[in-house]
């Protein structure tokens, strides 16, 4: 079997495309590719039918017209053309004139059918017959047929795949083509026309106002629907943009179900309109821009009010900001100063812009407790900055006075001094218990005032009695601090003491200790004895419990122990503290020798001995 493919010879010719504008389009448009005549496609005085298959998409589509390439402005020879469905029945079949009387579309001419719709999702076929053309064919070859080029197809169809009939010698029948050409493209001798819908449904704009002047104003977008071709697009007045693209003023195509939104310039005066208008396929809607009428009264503005201001002090607002307006608008102040966004302050009239932010300033009056006013008016729309002095402050920040304890009693005592701070007047000051100075003065217990920043001290008796308390209460504008002075507690613990021992003593002998002097307390102090009995100052020697004075004497006194060379201790405990008196006695005198054996034992010892060993003899012997 020879196919078309076998006889193919590479050219390439390049074809212009121009957008049909009447209501059917072609279903292939092609803008180059490889072409050759017939007699080199198919071979001398050979004939055969040649195409390609289709699909159709989702939408059912018309054929009008069946038509075949024409690049050279003329057909050479008249060509039957037929449409087939997918198993070979053929649908609609019409003959191409030869020469230019036919209908040109882009690069393709056309003989016009009797409509005929072809289905969804089906498959089709279109082939054009060639004829048998001689060996030595000169100048007339045949008609081109085209294949491998840029094709665009109508988006309703998609190319499946090139057909033919096997090539016979001599001439032949139109005849369905059933067998693969062996290219990848179609032989695009034969095309058809589709009716085209180019007309959309129609669209609208919102109209946009109260933009600002200069303003760029995008509308909302339209999604083209209504067609089912590319169709024309145009602008005037502005610019458009398809999907979110870039904006242009240039004359394009749109798709169906592409967005298009229009753009455009607002006027640079008040109150004033401006038109773009899109027109898709003759169909056309305008976008239209009014411009904000001029305002220059702003939306109310408010200033806080401020109180506790130190009298004679500058007082600064919080910054309000121009709103609700789009000029400028006449300022002014009263009873007070003014700064625009930051600028130095001044009581001129002037004008301020929208969205400035201006501050207001004034003086606080130089009394406690006194208002004063600033109005600042923007637009005519005015605002009341007021300040308040503080009321006089006599209450002072809190104080305290350092406790004071150990001292000795019936002692006059200072405290440290305190700074009186956080009134701004005089403050009355008092005390009980005691007698205050200020600044260093004279102390005295009379009610009197004191300023900020003075200094003052207390002063009191200590109490007479020891590890006791007394205080002092200072008050200053309300505010009251003690200062407590504690006398120290009695001391009875006695310094260390001690006795010195002695020793060969006679037995049974009384023995005094030297005598120690009580140190170290101020109070009377609890004495007691174990072992032997003391002796205060030289008084009687007592072993019952008592007091001593701090620089009392005390001597021990203990009866020795009857034997020789044995210790005796009394123990004595002043306030907690105890020393002890050790007495040792002395030695027993020595002993006389005593004989062991009188003369008789000894002879009786000496005659036993003689006799014990005889008898050991006379063992012996035996």
């Amino acid at each position: 079997m020879r196919t078309i493919a076998a006889f193919l010879l590479a050219a390439f010719l390049g074809f212009a495309f121009h957008p049909a504008r009447a209501v059917d389009v072609a279903a292939i448009r092609t803008t180059d590719g490889l072409s050759a005549d017939w007699r080199n496609v198919i071979g001398a005085n050979q004939s055969a039918t040649a195409g390609w298959a289709f699909r159709v998409g989702a939408e059912a589509v018309q054929v009008q017209a069946l038509g075949m390439y024409d690049a050279a402005n003329g057909m050479k020879d008249a060509h039957p053309i037929g449409l087939w469905s997918a198993s070979g029945t053929l649908l609609a079949q019409a003959t191409l004139p030869a020469g230019t009387a036919s209908l040109r579309v882009g690069s393709y001419r056309y003989v016009a059918i009797t409509p005929i719709t072809l289905n969804p999702g089906q498959v089709y076929v279109i082939g054009a017959y060639f004829g048998p053309v001689a060996d030595q064919c000169g100048s007339a070859c045949g008609d081109v047929m085209l294949y491998r080029g840029n094709e665009t197809y109508d988006m309703r169809i998609s190319f499946v795949q090139s057909r033919q009939t096997l090539s016979i010698a001599g001439a032949g029948p139109l005849a369905y083509p059933g067998v693969f050409a062996g290219v990848d493209e179609g032989f695009f001798g034969p095309n058809f026309l589709l009716s085209a819908d180019l007309t959309p449904d129609p669209f609208a704009f919102p109209a946009q106002t109260d933009v600002a002047p200069g303003a760029v104003a995008t509308s909302s977008p339209v999604t083209v629907s209504g067609i089912n071709n590319p169709t024309a697009i145009s602008v005037t007045g502005g610019t458009y943009a398809i999907n979110a693209g870039a904006y242009t003023a240039a004359a394009g195509t749109v798709l169906p179900g592409d967005t298009v939104t229009v753009r455009l310039t607002a006027p640079p005066t008040f109150a004033t309109t401006a038109t773009a208008r899109l027109t898709i396929g003759g169909v056309s809607a305008d976008f239209v821009v009014t411009t904000v009428a001029e305002d220059s009264t702003p939306d109310p503005f408010a200033f806080a009010a401020q109180t506790g201001a130190v009298p004679g002090s500058v007082a600064t607002s919080k910054a309000i900001v121009v709103t609700g307006t789009n000029s400028p608008s006449v300022i002014s102040v009263t009873g007070g100063r003014y700064s625009v966004n930051g600028a130095a302050y001044t009581t001129a009239t002037a004008t301020v812009s929208p969205n400035d932010s201006v501050t207001l300033q004034l003086t606080a009056a130089p009394t406690f407790a006194t208002a004063t006013t600033a109005t600042l008016t923007i637009g005519g729309v005015s605002a009341d900055f007021i300040v308040t002095t503080a009321a006089a402050d006599t209450v002072p920040n809190p104080f305290a006075f350092a406790p004071q304890s150990g001292v000795a009693p019936a002692t006059l005592v200072t405290s440290n001094a305190i700074t009186v701070g956080g009134i701004d007047s005089a403050s009355p000051i008092s005390i009980a218990g005691g007698a205050y100075s200020i600044n260093g003065a004279a102390y005295t217990s009379a009610a009197g005032t004191v300023q900020n920043g003075d200094t003052v001290s207390v002063q009191l008796m200590s109490s007479a009695s020891f590890a006791t308390p007394v205080q002092a209460t200072l008050t200053i504008g309300g505010v009251s601090a003690d200062f407590i002075v504690t006398t120290a507690a009695a001391d009875i613990v006695p310094d260390p003491f001690a006795f010195a021992p002695q020793s060969g003593v006679a037995p049974a002998t009384p023995v005094t200790s030297n005598a120690i002097t009580v140190g170290g307390i101020d109070s009377a102090s609890p004495i007691s004895i174990t072992g032997g009995a003391y002796s205060i100052n030289g008084a009687a020697y007592t072993s019952a419990a008592g007091t001593v004075q701090n620089g009392d004497t005390v001597s021990v006194q203990l009866m020795s122990s009857a034997s020789f060379a044995t210790q005796t201790r009394a123990t004595l405990t002043i306030g907690g503290v105890s020393g002890t008196f050790d007495v040792v006695t002395r030695g027993a005198p020595p002993a006389q020798p005593v004989p062991l054996l009188g003369p008789g034992a000894t002879a009786l010892l000496m005659a036993l001995l003689a006799l014990v060993s005889l008898f050991a003899m006379r063992r012996t012997h035996a």
